[in-house]
């Protein structure tokens, strides 16, 4: 409460355009403190999510608060889809994001969490833990609509797993790149492309990555 009334009143001043800057080391402590105290109010994690990640790019201290915060409140979702969020759009840590946004999916059965899950493990190479994951999710659900979406997810990391792997035994061959998919069918390494199930077509990215 008191960072709360804190923040609050340099909301107040900023609106009258006096920019005092936020104490944001002892806020953080602060909340800190608090959780340690009680772990189960879901109020610190919240206000640190919103505060300390956009406004002063904490997110490592973000995280381990809402690390520590899984360990009790292991019903409530929205801490594991948080830390989730800033390991991939900030810290580019598509593993931890992975790994989060799974536990989130889990915890409340979300197919769009899920499909968010699946292209973290797809973006952190691990293409097999996406495609075991979604296996899970899709025989856990009551949902024909939800299984569907995790099918459809699923096959599609499949034939990227297959391109990519036609792909690694090119460059290992050529020392080079392909500048199409098609290359991968005339060297004889696939039979044929495997089809989008989204309705698109595979490509290889500047990074080397199916797409």
């Amino acid at each position: 409460m008191k960072v709360i009334f804190y923040f609050g009143s340099l909301v107040e001043e900023w609106k009258n355009k006096v920019m005092l800057p936020p104490e944001y080391h002892n806020m953080y402590r602060t909340l800190e403190t608090a959780v340690r105290l009680d772990p189960y109010n879901a109020d610190p994690y919240y206000f640190t999510q919103a505060i300390f990640t956009w406004d002063a790019g904490q997110f490592d201290d973000v995280n381990r608060l809402l690390e520590y915060g899984m360990d009790y409140r292991d019903w409530d979702p929205m801490l594991p889809f948080f830390a989730g969020f800033n390991a991939g759009y900030f810290m580019k840590d598509f593993e931890s994001a992975s790994r989060n946004m799974a536990r989130a999916a889990e915890v409340s059965g979300n197919s769009a969490i899920a499909r968010l899950a699946s292209r973290y493990y797809y973006e952190s190479g691990e293409i097999d833990l996406g495609i075991q994951f979604l296996e899970q999710m899709e025989s856990m659900t009551a949902s024909k609509r939800e299984a569907e979406l995790y099918r459809l997810r699923r096959e599609a990391l499949q034939a990227v797993q297959v391109i990519q792997q036609a792909l690694v035994t090119y460059q290992q061959q050529s020392g080079h790149l392909p500048e199409e998919l098609n290359r991968l069918v005339q060297e004889g390494l696939l039979p044929e492309l495997p089809v989008d199930p989204y309705g698109g077509n595979f490509f290889i990215d500047e990074a080397g990555q199916v797409r």
